[in-house]
């Protein structure tokens, strides 16, 4: 896998992980995974 698989993936064309990197796909995950969660549960749990 080291000698096949890693040299011809994109792996080596990104850049380190940065703290803007980092907020975006927070920020991303927030809205597009936990709002819907959050919705579908406030309204399939209730009593």
């Amino acid at each position: 896998m080291m000698l096949i698989v890693l040299p011809l993936s994109a792996l080596h064309q990104y850049d380190p992980i940065t703290i803007r990197g980092m907020r975006l796909g927070l920020l991303i995950h927030m809205v597009v995974f936990g709002l819907p969660v959050a919705y579908g549960i406030s309204r399939f749990a209730k009593d």
